[in-house]
């Protein structure tokens, strides 16, 4: 039984004076308890209220346009946020402003570990999902995008100990329409990774879930392989195939490519030379090799390519149709953690495709997008100074935030396991100049 509900905060900002009745209706604060009233004031999100935690950002999803200003917007976990509480946060996607937060329960920290969207239509009528993988109520909650009233979207099934870790919404093809139909759901099975619930301990086993638009099940599928239990890239992937789309997952045994309608195993891959974490993402952003067929990203960042441990990392090619490895790409002189998040790229490359890796080195982290399979750089997102944490964390597939035509980059900007880092949050790059557009920083509790 599930009991309580979380609660939803919105602030009613002067930029929304011109929206609509609906989103109005929505931006505003309100309780979603279902025995209590709305409250009556609005929390501003420069008070206190709007503290944010050590994880603030290290997960986060794209929203329809909530504010009308021709913009998709954000939503960022805020899991771990106190001690017993996670959050959501809501923030414009072009000017960074929070519009507001969702709060989970008091006791439920875990509240916010990952969200997605099931919205086919982009026009505030799906839903935002948020995850509470642990806990005494480990469940999935979906908040309705038009006036953000929840309801309970699935809770853990026997041999869950962490649901939901990972959420990545589910798409068909249907006369060249996509439609997102559904969400796979990547849970721990192994007990490791409950006890711990962040950091580094392994999780030795974990299940897949394909769950359609009302948290049906549809389909599901164990599997054993060691990988790390911690923040930061999602170690699954979805593969554009038309009817539906394929699921990938890479663990210590190698990249398993399923097929979207049963997850069945399409075909598995071991990678040569991997050991636990040595995966740090996984992504598909199209066709490398010009077979037809969309192809993966593996980030390995603590993959060694020296004599010792001053450089790692490497991103592997890999074909979608065979998991075979079309390229093996490596930067010279780029310290650490190369490959560290992968994604999509921005412009639309002589091949066709285009990709962004991330490098993270605590000194000089760096954006780089790669024009298909052209060993070098063609363009990098770099900020300005060099104090931790790192930014590209995470990085979001680009879109158009600025309304200059051209997509934007989006990535998590953390110190990882350094809590008390004040600088932490979201950065945004233009697509077009590589110059910042804005931080949602983490804020710090003011000293007593």
């Amino acid at each position: 039984m599930i009991t309580g509900c979380p609660s939803v905060a919105f602030i009613l900002a002067t930029f929304l004076s011109a929206t609509s009745e609906r989103t109005q209706a929505a931006i505003q604060q309100k309780s979603t308890q279902e025995a209590h009233p709305p409250a009556s004031s609005f929390r501003s999100a420069h008070t206190e209220d709007f503290v944010n935690g050590p994880r603030f950002g290290m997960c986060l999803t794209y929203l329809p346009d909530m504010d009308d200003d021709g913009s998709p917007d954000l939503a960022l976990g805020d899991p771990m946020r106190t001690k017993s509480q996670g959050r959501v946060v809501i923030a414009s996607g072009r000017t960074g402003t929070v519009l507001g937060w969702i709060d989970g329960l008091e006791g439920e920290r875990s509240f916010g570990r990952d969200v997605a969207v099931l919205d086919p239509t982009g026009t505030k009528r799906g839903q935002l999902l948020v995850s509470q993988p642990w806990g005494a109520q480990p469940v999935i909650f979906a908040f309705d995008l038009r006036d953000f009233t929840h309801s309970l979207f699935y809770r853990a099934q026997p041999g869950e100990v962490g649901l939901g870790v990972w959420l990545a919404p589910w798409s068909r093809t249907l006369e060249s329409k996509r439609t997102t139909d559904g969400v796979i759901v990547f849970s721990t099975t192994s007990a490791a990774a409950a006890e711990s619930e962040w950091g580094s301990s392994e999780i030795k086993s974990y299940r897949l879930s394909r769950l359609d638009a009302q948290g049906v099940l549809q389909a599901k599928l164990d599997l054993s392989g060691t990988m790390m239990s911690r923040d930061g890239p999602s170690t699954i992937a979805l593969v554009a195939r038309a009817p539906v789309d394929d699921v990938a997952v890479v663990d210590s045994d190698g990249v398993h490519l399923l097929d979207g309608s049963d997850l069945h195993v399409k075909w598995a891959r071991k990678i040569e030379g991997s050991r636990p974490g040595s995966v740090g993402s996984i992504s598909s952003p199209g066709d490398l090799d010009g077979d037809g067929q969309a192809d993966l990203l593996l980030g390995c960042p603590s993959a060694r390519i020296g004599s010792d441990d001053s450089e790692t990392g490497e991103v592997l090619l890999v074909s979608g149709r065979d998991g075979s490895v079309i390229r093996t790409l490596r930067v010279k002189g780029q310290l650490n953690e190369f490959g560290f998040a992968t994604a999509p790229g921005v412009t639309l490359a002589s091949t066709g495709v285009s990709f962004l890796v991330s490098r993270r080195t605590g000194f000089s982290d760096v954006i780089w997008e790669f024009n298909g399979l052209d060993p070098d750089p063609m363009i990098e997102w770099k900020l300005d100074d060099w104090w931790p944490p790192h930014h590209g964390w995470r990085i979001l597939p680009p879109r158009d935030l600025d309304g200059d035509g051209i997509p934007d980059v989006v990535s998590t900007r953390c110190s990882g396991n350094t809590p008390a880092a004040d600088r932490q949050g979201i950065v945004a790059f233009s697509g077009k100049t590589q110059e910042l557009l804005y931080y949602i920083e983490r804020v710090p509790r003011p000293p007593k």
